[in-house]
């Protein structure tokens, strides 16, 4: 991880702190931590109640289940099933209040569609010990209770659509009520909160980005306030280069998103990478090299494309043609849902999904969560970059 070179004249942070990560995740690059509702007075030692969340760098928002927000035995949905179409009723737990905006998102590959309603956590404890002791306590966190599935995700991306408030870039403390300097680690064995940034490190500095279609507040609804998200405006995905020879692109730039959720690679509307195809005999990028690089930074990395395979993408049985590589027969049944254990050791993606038929939208790679394995990721929110310290360096 990067080392403390750099000193913030303005402010005196506190040291950083690491997170506490669920056992059976230890070291795979899919963390998985615990997070409590903490009183009206915020006592650290006073939770709740608590919940074990997946860290996800390939969205933005915590998306948890609507009924861990009520006080146990009072939460009732009457149409569990379908969509939101007005809040809950039970009695919240303190600390807790509901804005009444509804609210969706779609995970992808799953394309699993999730319905909810918004609401704010008052103090917020995350990487829970068996103590019930945080690490770190956010305040007034803007999150999606989700009332027709059980979602646990902590949406931790930086360059993703806002789903909701996007826990390591909120505003943090210690316990000894301490600011944390605003970044995050991540690589396949640990998270750090407030590491400072180096010199050493190559970064590449992030590009506002603007949509009318994604807001930066949510409308005001009923009785509710509006809320706006705490780190508003978007941002551009990073940018960097594919290649895959012979045979395919050469060298094309694209947006590049380094996903903790998945164990695969998916490819989108990159020209000349070639469709796998359930017929053998036909013409496909099979024993191709692909090579990767994210540009101004140390990310990059190489791997051999296989043959095409049948692969469970989703929740349904659907199967969809995929290449294979060698760390394909690392997979459970083929099957890459989000609760998979991931069984790799390098930065080669499990599977890689391409997909050609996304109109109007630019070249794109979601790299998974394996270059973890080669390669930390370093987010310096406060000078809005992006470095990937290679693993080992000193």
């Amino acid at each position: 991880m990067p080392n403390n070179t750099l000193n913030d004249t303005q402010t005196n942070y506190a040291a950083p702190v690491s997170i506490n990560l669920i056992a059976p995740q230890l070291n795979t690059g899919r963390h998985q931590l615990q997070i409590g509702i903490l009183g009206a007075d915020g006592n650290p030692h006073a939770v709740s109640a608590r919940l074990t969340v997946e860290v996800d760098s390939g969205s933005c928002g915590l998306v948890i289940p609507a009924q861990w927000l009520y006080q146990t035995g009072t939460y009732h949905y009457p149409n569990p099933n379908g969509d939101a179409d007005s809040p809950p009723t039970g009695t919240l737990r303190e600390g807790v209040s509901c804005t009444n905006n509804p609210g969706q998102v779609t995970y992808h590959p799953s394309s699993d569609d999730l319905n909810g309603f918004y609401y704010i956590i008052e103090s917020l404890a995350v990487g829970l010990d068996e103590t019930d002791a945080p690490q770190t306590i956010l305040q007034n966190v803007l999150v999606l209770g989700i009332v027709n599935r059980t979602p646990q995700m902590m949406g931790v991306g930086f360059d993703r659509p806002v789903i909701a408030d996007n826990p390591f870039l909120l505003d943090k403390c210690n316990l000894q009520n301490q600011p944390l300097y605003p970044s995050y680690y991540i690589d396949h064995a640990q998270i750090v909160l407030g590491e400072l940034p180096t010199d050493d490190i190559a970064y590449q500095t992030l590009t506002p980005y603007t949509d009318p279609n994604k807001p930066t507040q949510l409308p005001a609804q009923n009785t509710a306030p509006t809320v706006t998200y705490s780190h508003a405006p978007l941002w551009n995905p990073l940018q960097g280069s594919v290649t895959a020879l012979p045979g395919g692109p050469t060298s094309t730039q694209c947006g590049i998103l380094l996903d903790t959720g998945l164990d695969l690679m998916m490819v989108v509307n990159v020209n000349d990478f070639t469709q796998p195809n359930e017929d053998a005999n036909a013409a496909t990028l099979s024993g191709a090299t692909v090579s990767i690089a994210v540009s101004d930074t140390a990310l990059t990395y190489s791997f051999t494309l296989g043959a095409s395979v049948q692969a469970k993408l989703g929740p349904t049985p659907q199967t969809t043609t995929v290449y294979a590589t060698a760390n394909s027969n690392k997979l459970l049944n083929g099957n890459i849902g989000q609760n998979d254990p991931p069984r790799v050791d390098n930065a080669t993606p499990c599977l890689v999904d391409v997909i050609t038929n996304q109109t109007g939208k630019p070249p794109f790679l979601n790299i998974g969560f394996n270059p973890l394995y080669q390669f930390g990721l370093f987010v310096d929110w406060q000078n809005k970059r992006v470095g990937f310290p290679p693993l080992g360096k000193s």
